[in-house]
């Protein structure tokens, strides 16, 4: 596999990066040179792919669409395949579906050794195809993808080779986080592939023989979530028209799932859910049934509560009136205490007043007025009467009883009773009546004929 320098001269297929005016290629008329979310594809470069042979091809898109024109076996759906190639596994691509051509007609393997026709023998009658490469030579496709909003690369590529001329080409998948090329990276690296391998290790890209890792690599990479937008991309870009597009939807655009498999454990789980849903309905009843039963609840605890506060404002009255009726003793003590002191003060002085009257009588001589009356008569009497009731407020019955007792002593006796009006003392006055009664004599009829006694005491 040694290549010549001459090999390897850059020289761009079509270079799309700027046009005259400044945008570029593809863009439309409103659309400007400002930065493109996503990953895009920045360039192309191909060796040895196709018909493309002898040299590097790049075509440089700078992220923008791209539009390719040109005759028949130019080689437009070549490059197409070339990307499809990266992105697809081989098992799914049509390789030059986008020329409507039989899925048989190109191959990996076509591409590899570069066929370009076809020679009809003269002997046999077979048609033979003609390569511009053997089995010596090897291919790379290589694409540059770029995030202007996340500022990141990613290089893919694949590198081709044959071991012989009658077997299938071998490869190598390539995920590089930087820009390479095939001029500075692909080439001067021995006669095998393994110096090759090594030289990009160093290098620091990833390298993967089978294409489900290197499809899971660029994949995490690119944010692609499923093989289902791969194969739309490869779908998209080679189809020629739709015919349904109702089919192109669901078989290209939607993943596919089992829905028998799904529809099976519905019905097997709709007990369960029916099971389900009656338990939420009793748990909502439940719930409706025990909310206001809640609300009771805190509205015994309420009550409870004041009942409490009042049982004990209940039980502090007693102390509560205990005390207010002690406060009112001691001031009804106190009124009393300072009545009694008043009255004390008159009692002694109305007494003395009554031992001035006593001397004044005793020095003069004379006694005191008094004046009995009996039915319509009045009796007064001196301080000398008030000397009497006080002798006559416990009788003796048994003094009274002596016969020989004059009826002036009993009358005397009482006038005095009448004059104490007391009624302890006018009971006894009663017994000493009743004791003179059987030796009473004419006198004492007229003191039997009284009905009404009044007595005035003046001080």
């Amino acid at each position: 596999m040694t290549a010549s320098p001459d090999l390897f001269t850059t020289e761009p297929l079509l270079d799309l990066s700027k046009t005259g005016d400044g945008k570029s290629a593809g863009a439309s008329d409103g659309e400007t040179t400002t930065a493109l979310a996503g990953f895009r594809l920045m360039q192309l470069e191909v060796f040895n792919w196709g018909t493309f042979d002898k040299r590097v091809w790049v075509l440089s898109l700078d992220g923008r669409n791209a539009l390719l024109t040109g005759d028949i076996g130019s080689g437009k759906s070549t490059l197409v395949d070339a990307i499809t190639t990266l992105l697809v596994p081989s098992q799914r691509i049509a390789y030059n579906k986008a020329a409507g051509a039989d899925a048989k007609e190109r191959t990996l393997r076509s591409y590899v050794l570069g066929h370009y026709k076809s020679e009809r023998n003269e002997s046999s009658g077979n048609a033979k195809p003609v390569a511009l490469r053997d089995a010596s030579s090897y291919s790379v496709i290589l694409g540059v993808f770029h995030d202007a909003s996340l500022n990141q690369t990613v290089t893919l590529a694949q590198v081709f080779w044959l071991k012989d001329s009658s077997t299938a080409p071998e490869r190598f998948y390539l995920v590089a986080d930087k820009r390479l090329s095939i001029t500075a990276d692909f080439s001067n690296f021995g006669t095998t592939p393994t110096a090759l391998r090594t030289r990009l290790r160093r290098s620091g890209a990833l390298l993967f023989d089978p294409f489900k890792a290197y499809s899971a690599e660029f994949c995490r990479r690119f944010g692609i979530d499923g093989d289902q937008a791969l194969e739309l991309f490869h779908q998209t870009v080679s189809m020629k028209s739709v015919g349904n597009l109702t089919d192109f939807v669901r078989h290209h655009m939607l993943e596919p799932f089992d829905v028998k498999t799904r529809i099976d454990g519905l019905i097997a789980h709709f007990d369960d859910l029916n099971r389900a849903h009656a338990a939420v309905l009793k748990a909502k009843r439940q719930l409706e049934l025990l909310t206001p039963l809640v609300a009771d609840c805190d509205r015994h605890a309420e009550l409870l509560a004041s009942m409490a506060g009042l049982r004990d404002a209940r039980d502090a009255l007693r102390t509560y009136f205990a005390n207010l009726k002690l406060n009112l003793l001691d001031m009804r003590l106190q009124t009393l205490s300072d009545t009694l002191e008043t009255e004390s003060a008159k009692v002694d002085k109305l007494q003395g007043q009554k031992l001035n009257q006593q001397l004044q009588a005793r020095n003069s001589g004379t006694p005191s007025p008094a004046m009995v009356v009996t039915g319509s008569r009045r009796l007064s009497w001196t301080s000398a009467a008030s000397n009497a009731r006080a002798q006559i407020v416990r009788p003796k019955p048994v003094a009274m009883t002596n016969c020989a007792n004059s009826w002036g002593c009993c009358k005397s006796a009482i006038w005095r009773t009448w004059w104490s009006s007391s009624k302890a003392a006018y009971k006894n006055v009663l017994m000493c009546w009743s004791a003179v009664q059987p030796c009473k004599t004419s006198k004492l009829k007229k003191v039997s004929s009284f009905k009404t006694v009044t007595t005035t005491t003046s001080t």
